[in-house]
């Protein structure tokens, strides 16, 4: 039974981040805490990146990923990285404003990146055409 007793909260501390810094997924690996958000970095690319090494104070990271040339996207959305066979992967929704989301999908060799994306979108847009969110699913 839940009682007031059991629903007691430690004692509010200041933010980890002060900025803007939506739909973050974070990963730690080699002692290193990176988190990774929607939008754009200071730098000018896309997914803005924070770096800790103890997960209470952070810093500002580069973008992980250079938009593509030509590219007619304006929003990069929600990204969630995954690590196999040595390689990150980072699955992410672009679009404009809010409107022709697709998946992509771009890697790495370091959790940070810098990531390269793939040529061609994850999931066919003519098929799902505003796909957002990716989870990570392993079947082995």
């Amino acid at each position: 039974m839940l009682t007031a007793e059991s629903l007691r909260l430690a004692p509010a501390s200041p933010p980890a981040w002060e900025g803007s810094f939506p739909d973050p997924f974070v990963v730690r690996h080699d002692g290193q805490w990176v988190a990774f958000g929607t939008g754009f970095a200071a730098d000018g690319r896309a997914i803005p990146t924070l770096v800790s090494s103890d997960g209470v104070r952070w810093t500002e990271g580069p973008g992980a990923v250079k938009p593509m040339l030509g590219d007619p996207a304006t929003e990069y959305w929600a990204p969630e990285v995954a690590h196999r066979d040595g390689k990150w992967f980072m699955y992410y929704s672009v679009g404009r404003g809010d409107q022709g989301h697709a998946m992509r999908v771009a890697v790495a060799d370091r959790p940070a990146g810098p990531y390269v994306q793939a040529p061609y979108p994850v999931i066919d847009p003519g098929t799902c055409p505003f796909a957002i969110g990716a989870a990570r699913f392993l079947h082995e």
